[in-house]
């Protein structure tokens, strides 16, 4: 919270940091947009990757939908009337169940923004584990050309 206090006030910019639970800082808040950024990998993705320090898990869960789930889930009653959510799905979980979930809980949901990466060596290192966890559903990779590619995409939902 202070890096955040930190470049709110380099930047000029009034903020209201609070610490907590995903919406449990906001009782009866209600906003017109909300920009979710939560993890969204993975775990044995994560894990692999590097892109977590050891000793500190993403705690996605094995398909990396456990917080998105949880804020898609309780975003809704912190939005105002037509108010919006922002969220980034990764091609690293299992997408089918977040947009489910997303569609289920919101008038609308609509892809704004879709970017795809090559897999890196770190991933490519554990071939056999990422794999397994494609054929079980928990990650989707593409075929690009003679590279395996991992993508995000970006939905706004309305209320």
């Amino acid at each position: 919270m202070r890096l955040a206090r930190h470049n709110a006030a380099r930047n000029g910019v009034a903020v209201d940091c609070r610490r907590g639970s995903l919406f449990e800082p906001w009782p009866g808040e209600r906003f017109d947009m909300i920009v979710d950024d939560v993890a969204g990998v993975s775990e044995p993705v994560a894990r692999a990757s590097g892109w977590y320090p050891p000793g500190v898990p993403s705690d996605a869960g094995q398909d990396g939908t456990r917080w998105i789930l949880a804020v898609l889930e309780r975003a809704p009653t912190f939005l105002a009337p037509g108010g919006r959510l922002l969220f980034p799905v990764l091609t690293l979980s299992r997408e089918s169940a977040v947009l489910e979930r997303a569609r289920a809980r919101f008038a609308a949901v609509e892809q704004v923004e879709e970017q795809w990466y090559p897999l890196g060596e770190e991933l490519l290192a554990h071939g056999a584990e990422i794999e397994a966890l494609a054929a079980a559903g928990s990650v989707r990779l593409e075929r690009r050309g003679s590279r395996w590619c991992w993508a995000t995409r970006v939905f706004v939902a309305y209320r």
